[in-house]
């Protein structure tokens, strides 16, 4: 028995938590991109073509799912259920290995759904061999029974079922279904995924399992999957919680049925809202349930709903030089992707009253929108917590005073994100029309000016004797003065600066650099475009950027897109532009009689900062 007595000091808990038991391994970079994953009998003809129009509609995908559908599953009632199954369906996939290749040579990661539970009967292809190897009667058709505890059995479900589908291009595996227990006190699901991780590991550094959680300890096999998800905004209500807690035992790489599996209903706008969640979860993973009516591609949603899913795709895969030195600091300093607010605010209320609010690792706050939108503002509703300082609308750049409760709004397209003043938020530069899992030759950098600020971005580098090694690039800010760019070993790369909140008068650059263009945005904000091949630094004045024009803009379309009067919008953007306290503006607006769910946006915006 173990007591760990830390008090409020969580992240010291989980560091001494992980030296007992063990880290939470790094992830490969694929796994941080988007998944594709259906309940649904594809064939080989129609997954390609699949992936063909992802393709032509830009939407990068770097994991494969394939669900149980891959092997035999119309079998005879007599030997039992299809569940269980090793053998490809060669009437869907006709050649296995050549469709695994077209799958890797366009840039994608391949998984196959596992049942194990039914063992291995005699209709399965490599039968025969697995029977002999164990000394069972294969000529009478003698079951080779699923048993987890026998190291013989083990080593011949390796042998014989496993490893020749990696040969064919099997990367990892998914093992679904919870098992039930063969011996007393022993959960298969545990030993299965003990198992599987350590042989996939020891035939490649990438190696990874999928599966369920099996209890603590569980992190040191990654990735979860946390069973069918009903289509309801109750159970996405859920899924943050569920998420941030689950850093409480170690267990970082959660993967969700992204959109619901099973059950609940069509709701196009919650469809919508799980996409913008799984961009900001660990894994992001769609799924659905093998109904027709389920799939989750975009262009089955109409628009606006579909060209909005399809820009949060691209910026999951923008998000990878983030995401991938997030999995670094999980793996080495600790700390998992996402946090609840009280890792960081112990001795404050609102952190632990506040369940759907979390860190999205270090530089990223995230109040996601979980309750459909009001009918008339068309705005979603969170009630959150900013801690104190100041902070950013990652999406609009508009300022926030901390320190306080606020309920935000949120039209459609976006969601509740912030960046504290002094982040430092890495992207990839392309556009994210593409899978490509290399290190971006061209890299964004949002730097949310306010306070200074340090960011390590760590990416992976191959070589040719121990896997993979990591590359630092440090990037410091000095708040008023100076930006530092301290690349190791990544050769020339174009740096896209965006300095939110800020416009740089004077730029000077130093070191092994060139200054390429300087401008600004619709926001005001500067932009400064660079080359380096080593450590340069970028020092300027500053000035505070006015926000009061986007501010103004964002209003606006608030009230041009509600659903009511004309005469009432009339009456807000003339109160909005009223030179008047702040004060008998907000109760100006609040006396106009309206609903408070289409005023409470605008007030809102006008009191972000002070």
């Amino acid at each position: 028995l173990y007591v760990f007595g830390y008090g409020q000091d969580y992240r010291g808990a989980l560091r001494d938590f992980f030296a007992l038991t063990g880290p939470t391994p790094l992830i490969p970079r694929a796994l941080l991109g988007n998944w594709w994953s259906r309940f649904h009998k594809y064939s080989e003809t129609s997954y390609l073509a699949l992936m063909d129009r992802f393709a032509a509609e830009e939407l990068p995908f770097s994991v494969a799912v394939l669900d149980m559908d891959w092997h035999l599953v119309d079998i005879d009632p007599a030997i039992g259920n299809g569940w269980t199954g090793y053998t490809w369906n060669e009437e869907l996939f006709p050649d296995p290995a050549g469709f695994m290749a077209w799958l890797h040579q366009h840039g994608l990661r391949i998984t196959l759904n596992v049942h194990p539970a039914d063992g291995v009967r005699p209709f399965e292809s490599m039968y025969e061999q697995m029977a002999q190897e164990l000394g069972l009667d294969w000529e009478g058709g003698e079951y080779v029974v699923f048993d987890p505890t026998s190291p013989r059995f083990l080593e011949a479900y390796f042998k014989h079922l496993h490893h020749p589908k990696e040969e064919q291009g099997v990367d990892f595996w998914w093992i679904d279904w919870q098992q039930g227990q063969t011996v007393k006190g022993v959960d298969p699901l545990w030993v299965l995924n003990h198992y599987h991780y350590h042989d996939i590991q020891a035939r490649g550094p990438q190696g990874i399992t999928f599966s369920r959680y099996a209890g603590p300890g569980s992190h040191r096999y990654p990735v979860g999957f946390s069973g069918d998800s009903h289509m309801t905004w109750e159970s996405l209500d859920f899924q943050p919680y569920f998420t941030a807690t689950a850093s409480n035992i170690g267990y970082g790489w959660w993967s969700h049925d992204i959109g619901g599996h099973i059950f609940g209903y069509r709701d196009n706008e919650l469809a919508l809202r799980w996409y913008q969640l799984g961009v900001f979860s660990p894994i992001m993973r769609l799924h659905s349930s093998s109904s027709e009516f389920l799939g989750k591609e975009p262009w089955r949603y109409p628009e606006p709903y579909a060209s909005s899913m399809k820009d949060y795709l691209r910026l999951r895969h923008r998000l990878l030089p983030y995401l991938y030195t997030m999995n670094y600091r999980a793996a080495y300093q600790a700390q998992p992707l996402i946090e609840p607010l009280y890792y960081q605010h112990p001795e404050e209320e609102a952190a632990y009253e506040i369940a759907n609010q979390y860190y999205f690792g270090s530089q990223i706050m995230v109040m996601p929108l979980t309750q459909p939108r009001h009918q008339r503002s068309l705005c979603s509703r969170f009630d959150g917590w900013l801690p104190e300082g100041t902070w950013y609308d990652i999406q609009t750049g508009l300022r926030y005073s901390g320190g306080r409760r606020l309920s935000i709004y949120r039209p459609l397209e976006r969601m509740g994100l912030f960046a504290k003043a002094g982040a430092i938020l890495p992207l990839s530069g392309e556009d994210g029309t593409d899978n490509s899992l290399a290190n971006p030759s061209v890299l964004t950098i949002k730097v949310f000016t306010g306070a200074d600020g340090h960011f390590d971005l760590v990416e992976e580098a191959e070589t040719a004797t121990d896997g993979t090694a990591f590359l630092t690039t440090g990037l410091t800010f000095v708040n008023g003065k100076e930006f530092k760019l301290e690349p190791q070993g990544t050769g020339l790369r174009t740096y896209e600066l965006t300095f939110v909140g800020a416009c740089l008068t004077d730029l000077a650059l130093a070191g092994q650099g060139r200054l390429v263009e300087v401008g600004h945005n619709d926001q005001g904000d500067s932009l400064v475009r660079l080359e380096a091949d080593g450590p340069v630094t970028l020092s300027f004045k500053q000035l505070k950027r006015d926000s009061q024009q986007v501010r103004l803009e964002v209003i606006f379309s608030y009230i041009e897109q509600a659903q009511m009067e004309n005469q009432a919008k009339d009456q807000i953007w003339a109160l909005v532009k009223k030179d008047m306290p702040l004060a008998y503006k907000m109760l100006e607006l609040q006396g106009l009689g309206l609903e408070p769910e289409v005023i409470e946006p605008v007030i809102e915006l006008l009191v972000t900062e002070p």
